[in-house]
């Protein structure tokens, strides 16, 4: 297993549902350090009869001025969702990123950021910005997609390693 694949011993749980108490193990499939996302599963028995996989917008357009809606669990209050709109989408340190008006609250980073009008993920929830209230960032979700298609297809979408080894000119003429 890559090495980015686990880094933390730690348990990870989900809750389902309106369940505010019953938290699931999961299994960690895959952890991008670089895009900060980790991917998880969930045994399909523990899974609500009813429930269904969310559409992501891989080929979603995002619009300036769309309606978004940011669901999470801000500061430990379960299950919640801050509506906005978008305002740009931004290329920051390589990475495309919806920004927003809807408030991402610590524990709403990690959540899903749905384009309103087609109920579809169009982000990752990732941060406000310290400053600046109402300024919201959602990683695009077109940067998580490879990353699924990979996993999908048992390839590991983990960044190539490039060994590199610094040899100091005193230790080179021996």
């Amino acid at each position: 297993m890559p090495m980015s694949r686990k880094r933390s011993p730690s348990t990870v749980e989900i809750a389902l549902g309106e369940s505010e108490t019953e938290w699931l193990p999961v299994q960690r499939i895959y952890v991008d350090n670089h895009l900060d996302i980790a991917v998880l599963k969930v045994a399909t028995d523990k899974l609500p009869a009813d429930a269904m996989a969310a559409k992501l917008g891989c080929t979603q357009t995002v619009k300036q001025g769309a309606t978004v809606v940011a669901y999470g669990h801000p500061i430990s209050l379960n299950f919640t969702a801050t509506r906005g709109i978008v305002s740009s989408v931004r290329t920051l340190n390589s990475h495309e990123f919806v920004q927003m008006d809807a408030n991402i609250n610590p524990g709403n980073s990690g959540g899903p950021l749905l384009a309103a009008d087609v109920a579809e993920v169009i982000g990752v929830n990732t941060a406000n910005i310290s400053g600046a209230p109402g300024l919201g960032l959602a990683l695009a979700i077109r940067h998580v997609c490879p990353v699924l298609d990979l996993l999908a297809k048992g390839a590991d979408p983990s960044l190539p390693g490039l060994p590199v080894y610094w040899l100091s000119a005193a230790r080179s003429k021996r």
